[in-house]
């Protein structure tokens, strides 16, 4: 396919990034499955990332050192989906909870302790504590980070680097944006509902919960407004007006 655009997506775990990859394959081409990019993911797999490059589409949960490698074999566009920061940590907290069948520390806490002790439990900073900004910049390290007026800037300036940021909140208007910006032959392709990958029960979260969360990700809901404005200012762009909330997307809980 002449001129096929080359993307890397970074898929952010409970955003829906499944879904979006199978939009992707059939709006772009070839799609690779998904992969895991842990530490030293370059170094370990060289082999498979020149095996990879024949795809259009690398999908995986990427770090910036992956980015970097799979960008120095050949150039490719960026791009991601990002979620409500307080939606998507009770999404994590519902999954590991309920779909998570190994034993791993943090699947287990989950599954022992109600929302409102997981989420202020201190071994669990990485999982309340700006998760999406952590992935962009890989802290997963640290026990607290900083969230100023100058790292929220650092944050958004991050965001910026990707070619294109949908959002999970509106799955309609990220596939009409990303289609136009790189397929707008297939704009107006139809896609169906939501796979749904259910969980086998629901969880209490109080408002009191969500507040706390809210406290605890001020960089992340900078990096959401953000993806928010640029995604209006695309489908501005190209002239196509935004539809907000698709109807088959009202329960995003259970998003993979």
């Amino acid at each position: 396919m002449p001129n096929t655009p080359l993307l890397l997506f970074d898929h952010i775990p409970r955003t829906g990034g499944t879904y979006f990859a199978e939009v992707l394959s059939r709006l772009i081409g070839s799609t690779s499955q998904n992969l895991d990019c842990g530490p030293d993911y370059p170094e370990t797999h060289a082999k498979e990332m020149r095996r990879l490059d024949r795809y259009h589409v690398i999908v995986g949960h990427m770090r910036l050192d992956t980015v970097k490698a799979f960008r120095q074999i050949r150039p490719r566009n960026l791009i991601t989906i990002v979620r409500d920061p307080v939606a998507l940590i009770e999404s994590t907290y519902t999954f590991w909870r309920f779909n998570i069948k190994e034993s791993l520390p943090h699947c287990n806490m989950a599954k022992n302790l109600p929302f409102s002790e997981f989420i202020r439990r201190r071994e669990l900073r990485m999982v309340v504590d700006n998760p999406i900004t952590r992935h962009f910049f890989g802290l997963w390290d640290l026990e607290r980070l900083e969230q100023s007026e100058t790292a929220k800037a650092m944050a958004v300036q991050m965001a910026e680097s990707y070619a294109f940021m949908g959002v999970t909140e509106r799955m309609e208007d990220s596939i009409r944006g990303v289609a136009l910006q790189f397929a707008p032959k297939k704009a107006n392709m139809r896609f169906g509902e939501v796979t749904r990958n259910e969980s086998k029960g629901g969880i209490e979260v109080t408002e009191e919960d969500r507040e706390y969360l809210r406290a605890q990700t001020l960089l992340d809901q900078a990096i959401y407004r953000h993806a928010n404005e640029k995604l209006d200012e695309l489908l501005l762009l190209y002239g196509s007006t935004a539809k907000g909330s698709s109807s088959g997307l009202r329960d995003l809980m259970s998003l993979r």
